[in-house]
């Protein structure tokens, strides 16, 4: 987008880009376009809708509960302290940003459910329903639309008349369809019949039926709820009273909300943990209004989290007796030999006595918060010794200023390095080995990157530059090395 001013169809590599929806992508070239480009100021995006997010449910546990302020008190700790929401809302993702399009339409709805017709607030939705789908496609309905339709459950009595609040329903629906393809008819019509297909069928329809990605069984979301919900599952005070909580209009607005979400989410057949991330908010609602009833915060509620903590602390320390298996065994080998302390130093405060209720689920987010942050600062140099791209930006940088074509294999490498590199031509990828010797043979001056797990298969190249790279080897040959490789192998 940058680099050839085309806002309407994404590029990757001079290919469109069908995966996703171009909102988050506008929101990074706004940033540039105040601060310059950068790599920080372009991460920073997704988090600040993270901080969004939070302030956002804030707000609606003001107006679902305004008596209870402490409600209120309790929602940034629950989801700072919880492991899902600390540790993808810091990443750039798709899902925090249609957190907060969620969160902005789930507002506009519960403003519509105050009044007996309220046009403006149904307009609002259908404003943030069409957001959410420029954020993430049309998953932005599984979690605002089971709200809507399943309103006789939790909207108050003769607060709203019903054939009224269908009529808008409807109408912010049409809308934020028709905010959608204020985008999508123009792209498809520019991006050419490929693209077309892509962004108004397959992306949605496959991943639905039968993902090409991430394809799990029905009740696999059922089988990570204890995790999704770490710490707060296993913390008892925070769910053992929701049944008691039915008689309130809020609790039921995000206990339907969330029941139908992991409902709908474990029909679709591509699943992935942080899919769930918009459902945090409305978690960390009830979670909190559980808490409200309690009195006091007993250590012995909290020895289960302690347990968990201490486990992993001892699992870290045999890690490196144990015969790891999978890509990411070489970053678990670089891991600090002090590591499996952190966990049991953070799990020992909750062994303190607290005051209030209050206090104990401070304590808790304080700890989790605490492990969370000294693990990314401990994981930092490790993960960036494993998946830095700066070697090899420095090197695409420099054949690209000498204008020397670069292929890449395996093909799917051919869209990692465009940003790392400031590249503004494309990157051949091929398809086989075949395929490379002969794109070499045809480009005499041209360079090679060739990305493999199995050491032995850098024989077949005769590359003198050899990097680490992604729990492997990345080789950087000329063309005249590739194709006429030494006879003695890379040791």
């Amino acid at each position: 987008m940058w680099q050839n001013g085309d806002f309407l169809v994404p590029h990757i590599n001079g290919v469109p880009y069908s995966h996703k929806p171009p909102l988050l992508f506008w929101l990074i070239h706004c940033v540039w376009a105040i601060f310059g480009v950068g790599e920080l100021s372009a991460r920073l995006v997704a988090p600040l809708w993270g901080l969004i997010s939070i302030l956002l449910t804030l707000k609606m546990a003001q107006r679902l509960w305004p008596d209870k302020p402490q409600i209120r008190a309790a929602v940034p700790y629950i989801m700072l302290g919880a492991l899902i929401w600390s540790v993808y809302s810091t990443f750039t993702m798709f899902d925090t940003l249609l957190t907060g399009c969620v969160l902005l339409s789930m507002h506009s709805v519960y403003s519509a459910s105050l009044k007996r017709w309220a046009p403006f607030s149904w307009m609002l939705a259908g404003l943030f329903i069409g957001l959410g789908i420029l954020a993430k496609g049309p998953i932005v309905c599984v979690y605002v639309l089971p709200a809507i339709v399943c309103a006789p459950v939790w909207v108050k009595p003769h607060t709203v008349s019903w054939p009224l609040w269908y009529l808008g329903a409807l109408f912010s629906t049409a809308l934020g369809v028709g905010v959608a393809l204020c985008w999508a008819l123009p792209a498809a019509s520019a991006g050419g019949e490929e693209y077309a297909k892509a962004i108004l069928l397959h992306q949605t329809a496959d991943r639905v039926i039968n993902s090409f990605a991430h394809n799990r069984p029905f009740f696999w979301y059922l089988t990570i709820v204890p995790l999704l919900f770490f710490p707060w599952f296993f913390w008892p005070p925070s769910w053992r009273t929701t049944r008691y909580q039915w008689k309130e209009p809020g609790t039921r607005f995000c206990l339907v909300s969330i029941v139908a979400a992991f409902v709908l989410l474990s029909s679709i057949s591509g699943k992935q943990m942080h899919y769930v991330l918009p459902a945090m908010p409305l978690a960390a609602l009830l979670i909190a209004r559980n808490l409200a009833n309690l009195k006091e915060s007993k250590v012995l509620d909290r020895f289960p989290i302690f347990i968990i903590m201490v486990s992993l602390g001892i699992a870290l320390v045999s890690l490196p007796v144990m015969s790891l298996e999978g890509g990411d065994r070489a970053v678990l080998t670089k891991l600090p030999v002090w590591l499996p302390v952190l966990p049991v130093a953070c799990a020992v405060p909750l062994l303190l006595p607290t005051k209030s209720s209050g206090a104990g689920t401070r304590l808790v987010s304080v700890c989790m918060a605490a492990l969370f942050v000294t693990l990314h600062v401990s994981l930092r140099e490790p993960l960036h010794a494993t998946y830095s791209q700066h070697e090899v930006a420095r090197f695409l940088e420099s054949a690209e200023a000498q204008k020397r074509p670069v292929a890449v294999f395996p093909a799917d490498l051919f869209d990692q390095f465009q940003f790392s590199g400031r590249l503004t031509q494309a990157l051949y990828p091929a398809k086989s080995l075949p395929d490379l010797m002969k794109w070499a043979r045809r480009h005499p001056g041209g360079y090679s990157l060739l990305f493999t797990r199995d050491r032995r298969n850098l024989a077949q190249v005769g590359s003198k530059t050899v990097l680490d790279y992604n729990n492997g080897w990345l080789s950087i040959s000329s063309s005249s090395e590739l194709t006429n490789p030494p006879r003695t192998a890379v040791n």
